[in-house]
């Protein structure tokens, strides 16, 4: 932004010079001074507009700028340890509030345009449940299988083998899931794509 004014206002400057040159001339030739005049003033307002219209649209650049910025920013936060655990609280407010105050989170999955896929089992019912930032923006509900039920009654809940394991490979989460005893846990971690972490789902410790 302050290139793109600073250029304009250079050539306000420039403009303005001209105008001084046009008035000394006017000075110089007194038939012609009343059309000299003129001619300044217009090249004057001409380029007062000019400069003002460039200073507005490189101040709407920068806003843009910096509100993509801060979309940015608060995509990261949901990502990280923090943000995760919001979503699964903010999903379990939502089945609370349903009725189903003894909601149990059993999968959580990172969807890339921007939102959580959590699945809650509360009783016989499955919740799925999407939640982007604070919000909860879907809410399905089905029946509860096997693989749910089991990963309801773990002794390791998900949050705590999502813990362990973030606290072995430091990253952002991308999905949690029960499978056969064991919690898999896959990172996003700053040197590679993906790391699987396996927590046993009754000991609590990484079996990779």
């Amino acid at each position: 932004m302050r290139s793109v004014v600073g250029m304009n206002i250079k050539k306000l400057g420039s403009l303005s010079a001209a105008v001084a040159l046009s008035f000394g001339l006017a000075a110089c030739s007194s038939d012609d001074a009343e059309d000299t005049v003129d001619d300044a003033q217009t090249v004057a307002s001409e380029a007062a507009d000019e400069a003002s219209s460039a200073i507005d649209e490189a101040t709407s650049d920068d806003s843009t700028t910096d509100s993509g910025t801060t979309d940015g920013a608060a995509g990261a936060s949901d990502r990280g340890v923090d943000g995760a655990q919001a979503a699964r609280d903010t999903a379990l407010s939502v089945v609370a509030e349903a009725g189903d105050t003894d909601g149990v989170v059993v999968s959580q999955d990172w969807d890339d345009d921007g939102h959580w896929d959590i699945d809650i089992v509360a009783g016989s019912t499955l919740h799925e449940i999407k939640v982007k930032g604070d919000q909860v923006i879907e809410r399905e509900t089905d029946d509860v299988d096997d693989a749910d039920t089991a990963a309801a009654s773990a002794a390791v809940t998900i949050d705590d083998a999502i813990a362990t394991a973030l606290e072995s490979t430091p990253g952002d989460l991308d999905e949690a899931s029960y499978e056969d005893g064991r919690w898999e846990i896959d990172i996003d971690t700053s040197t590679t794509n993906d790391v699987e972490v396996h927590v046993d789902a009754n000991t609590g410790e990484v079996r990779n």
